[in-house]
């Protein structure tokens, strides 16, 4: 078995921690660091941070959220017809 077959597994059999450690993980690439801020501890850098600011940054991130507001707005005015 493979180590992603395990995590699959895992997940599987461990929905609610699954789900909690998913959630944890995504908030820590926002933020660039784990955990909560101290004043006075070290953070712990995320290492996929960049990564993410990039991809954030990105042209194509800008256009998906444009044509995502768009489609928002669109179903809104839909539905109050």
């Amino acid at each position: 078995m493979t180590g992603t077959e395990r995590k699959r597994v895992w997940r599987l059999a461990h929905p609610e921690r699954s789900r909690e450690a998913e959630r944890v993980r995504a908030q820590a690439r926002r933020n660039g660091y784990w955990g909560v801020f101290i004043l006075g501890e070290a953070l712990r850098p995320c290492a996929s941070g960049g990564s993410y600011r990039q991809y954030e940054s990105s042209l194509l991130r800008a256009v998906q959220r444009k044509i995502y507001a768009y489609q928002w707005k669109y179903e809104r005015a839909e539905i109050a017809r």
